[in-house]
């Protein structure tokens, strides 16, 4: 035990929770160094398997050790409308990765670089403040369901366009915004996908 913290005191670096190597649940578990250190190699494993991925295959070689912390720097230079080539190559090599590591943390960092690029795309000011434009979002799942689809599933993408096609039957009319019954309609459907 003793040598554990003092291992631990060694390396708080290594340990911060917001270096994203380990989760707070990760790092609770563990009990001895060797059950820490091995968890730490397969993280640096699965990461240079990873880059390695990203380095040997020309469709996602944007991503490198500096950015790939980033995704923002990389995303939209995979994510290209209506490609899913690349999206299909980033997602075997997350996977490889992620299976290597025993985690998902290449893939939620994925998931939420879609989240974001989403929720950036398709809002729009209305009823003074940022919404959903249906016309926006269908744009979006048109050029991206796709590869959405591959790394969210496909019918996460179905129920996303029936959730728009209803947000549809909620917009108020241009500039009608006083008691028309519809408003709340609208708002609700706005929090229900935005909830999604």
């Amino acid at each position: 035990a003793e040598l554990l913290r003092q291992w631990k005191n060694n390396n708080a670096s290594v340990l911060d929770e917001a270096n994203g190597v380990f989760t707070k649940k990760e790092l609770q578990s563990f009990d001895n160094v060797d059950g820490l250190a091995n968890r730490y190699r397969q993280e640096l494993d699965s990461r240079e398997l990873f880059l390695q991925k990203a380095k040997d295959n020309v469709d996602i070689k944007v991503i490198t050790e500096k950015n790939l912390d980033t995704p923002e720097v990389w995303f939209s230079q995979i994510f290209e409308p209506n490609n899913v080539t690349k999206p299909a190559k980033l997602f075997e090599a997350v996977k490889a990765s992620d299976n290597l590591s025993g985690g998902t943390q290449l893939m939620d960092k994925i998931k939420l670089a879609i989240y974001d690029d989403f929720m950036k795309n398709t809002s729009s000011k209305r009823l003074g403040t940022d919404v959903f434009d249906a016309n926006k979002i269908q744009k979006y799942v048109s050029e991206h369901g796709s590869a959405m689809g591959i790394f969210l599933g496909d019918q996460f993408v179905a129920n996303l366009g029936k959730l728009n096609r209803q947000l549809k039957t909620f917009i108020p009319a241009e500039g009608n915004v006083g008691k028309d019954e519809t408003t709340d309609y609208y708002k609700a459907a706005q929090q229900i996908l935005r909830a999604y």
